[in-house]
């Protein structure tokens, strides 16, 4: 058998301080992640447009993400009462600059120019009802998207009952873990079979 070798008093203190220090450490990794799980679990349950669960879910059930929102000559531009007239401008406009050999880029950027400089010569009043009216879709696209969302946890399903069972375990199961009656972050479920369709 070794000698347990008795430390000196200046070696016990170094290595107190060594422990302390690994110590210290090794709560401040636990801590960071601990933080850095938190912020995940909230950043999914904040946010369901953002969630990878239900992008794979909605992509699974053919649900696409709302176009982006169009600004006010946007809207304008394809309004089908307006597509003709800007058809008859875009291309004097595009013979103009054939005429003057302009036309070594691809006109894209002369449609957006005749559009913006078309639309800025309505009065304000209809460039604020066009304005509006882009918002409005906006929202009322959001809106449906989230719905459709919000659909596929439904409860009426049996895909969504399960998945909200499988989530009050999963919360029960902190619970008990935590020692308290409330927690405030949920784990994220581990069962997915309800993507499944």
């Amino acid at each position: 058998m070794q000698d347990i070798k008795e430390l000196t008093l200046e070696d016990a203190v170094k290595k107190r301080a060594h422990i302390e220090e690994l110590d210290s450490c090794i709560r401040h990794w636990l801590c960071y992640c601990m933080r850095k799980l938190q912020k995940m679990c909230l950043k999914m349950q904040k946010s369901q447009m953002s969630d990878l669960w239900n992008i794979y879910s909605t992509q699974l059930a053919g649900i696409t993400k709302p176009p982006k929102a169009h600004q006010d000559y946007q809207k304008w531009m394809t309004d089908d009462n307006n597509t003709k007239i800007l058809a008859l401008a875009v291309d004097e406009r595009w013979q103009e600059k054939v005429l003057s050999r302009a036309t070594g880029k691809p006109n894209g950027k002369i449609r957006m120019v005749v559009v913006q400089e078309l639309f800025q010569v309505l009065p304000e009043d209809e460039r604020e009802e066009w304005l509006v009216k882009a918002k409005e879709t906006a929202a009322y696209n959001k809106k449906e998207y989230s719905n459709l969302l919000k659909a596929l946890m439904n409860l009426e399903t049996p895909a969504g009952r399960k998945h909200k069972t499988c989530n009050s375990k999963c919360n029960q199961t902190q619970n008990m873990k935590a020692g308290s009656s409330k927690s405030s972050l949920a784990p994220p479920c581990s069962d997915y079979s309800f993507l499944v369709v």
